[in-house]
């Protein structure tokens, strides 16, 4: 599974050209496994970039009910959940990153403009939904997990981790027909 991640800075300049992740490919161009998304400048991504996944568990997991609905706390339970295999922990984390996306307001947005708030808010629920799939995927739960790469795809957002999972996944259930 690669990781892919996306920068959640303050400045609007920065927000715009980093709504959408950076995607990360195989030398070959094809993706060779699933790609799960997570924020590498806030909520601990730094030492989910390490592969430092008991450490960020063990900080993001003690925050305060608060600040551990922040979006960005749950994708990064989310991966950090998956990488350390406690799948039912991922998927509560997963689960709560997709409630919560997009609709918390910030100090920020409201100086954005609207399209700029939107944009923001579907890059969100973009990244919980490819996580939610990945999820899915290793589960075994093949529908489910494609149903949410497509919603995610067509969020129209710069995330190519969706269409890059959809690849993985026709790949996985080819050669399993096979």
């Amino acid at each position: 599974m690669k990781m892919n991640f996306t920068r959640k800075g303050p400045a609007l300049a920065a927000l715009i050209s980093l709504l959408g992740t950076a995607s990360v490919m195989a030398e070959t161009g094809a993706p060779t496994g699933f790609v799960m998304n997570y924020y590498e400048d806030t909520a601990q991504g730094a030492l989910v970039e390490d592969g430092a996944y008991e450490a960020v568990i063990n900080r993001l997991a003690m925050r305060s009910t608060d600040s551990a609905r922040r979006v960005a706390d749950q994708i990064n339970l989310c991966v950090a959940y998956t990488k350390t295999k406690q799948i039912d922990k991922a998927t509560v984390s997963c689960d709560l990153a997709l409630a919560r996306a997009g609709k918390k307001v910030s100090r920020q947005s409201l100086l954005e403009s609207y399209r700029t708030t939107r944009e923001r808010a579907d890059a969100e629920r973009a990244i919980a939904l490819i996580n939610r799939g990945v999820l899915h995927a290793v589960n075994g739960e093949t529908e489910e997990a494609r149903e949410l790469f497509e919603l995610a795809a067509d969020l129209e957002t710069r995330n190519e981790s969706a269409e890059m999972n959809l690849l993985v996944l026709q790949r996985e259930l080819a050669e399993k027909d096979s």
